[in-house]
């Protein structure tokens, strides 16, 4: 069965463990570069913030018109952290 019915508890669970990777990223700094430290913290904030907008698409908000701009703050949330990663990418490909 799992949580394939229960859509709120599978964002519920999402939110734990990207809070919680935010919490280990932040208190050990696993990587040996803190640059990739940082650029996995951002990952996850990315994933947290786009989390939240997905609590907008369900049948609670009535709104058609709000979905549809949420969704375009979904979009732009998503395309902000793509080129911020490939800012850095071309940025190495290229030694800027």
């Amino acid at each position: 069965m799992g949580l394939t019915e229960f859509p709120v508890f599978q964002l519920q669970a999402m939110f734990y463990v990207t809070t919680v990777m935010i919490i280990y990223l932040i208190w050990y700094w696993p990587f040996e570069d803190n640059f990739y430290t940082m650029i996995e913290v951002m990952n996850e904030v990315t994933a947290l913030f786009m989390l939240y907008f997905m609590l907008a698409f369900f049948d609670w908000n009535p709104s058609a018109e709000l979905r549809y701009t949420y969704g375009w703050f979904f979009i732009a949330i998503c395309m902000l952290n793509l080129i911020v990663h490939l800012y850095f990418l071309l940025r190495n490909l290229w030694n800027l």
